[in-house]
């Protein structure tokens, strides 16, 4: 049985189109000067802004669709990997920023690169083509 958009469902759109013209309006004061300005936002990102970018990107279709999906039909399975992604947020806010701040570096390769050295560097670049 095919149903049409009602009125509310229009009006969530809109309203999703409206916030994300806000948040690019809002983020499109920051320019970047070079690739170290793109990845790190220049240091002067504001922290909603960031926090924003971060749950965008472990955002996808599947997560915006599926996990609401399962929800309504009595399986919330998919709640418990939210705990791990919020166990993962604070490993990563206490162990590995530091590490990324302390080294200036500005990706997870460059890290290896500066803390190691570019043979493992290549190494951890070659197993994420593979794997």
């Amino acid at each position: 049985m095919a149903q049409s958009f009602a009125l509310l469902d229009w009006g969530v759109i809109a309203a999703y189109i409206v916030v994300l013209v806000a948040i690019a309006w809002a983020s499109s004061k920051f320019k970047a000067d070079n690739a170290k300005d793109y990845f790190l936002g220049g240091n002067s990102m504001p922290y909603w802004v960031v926090a924003v970018s971060v749950l965008a990107t472990s955002q996808s279709a599947a997560t915006f669709l599926g996990g609401p999906d399962q929800g309504y039909r009595g399986d919330y399975t998919y709640i418990s990997t939210n705990v791990g992604a919020i166990l993962a947020a604070i490993f990563v806010a206490k162990v590995l920023i530091p590490k990324y701040y302390a080294l200036k570096a500005t990706t997870v390769y460059e890290l290896l690169a500066k803390r190691f050295n570019q043979n493992t560097m290549r190494a951890a670049g070659g197993m994420y083509l593979i794997g």
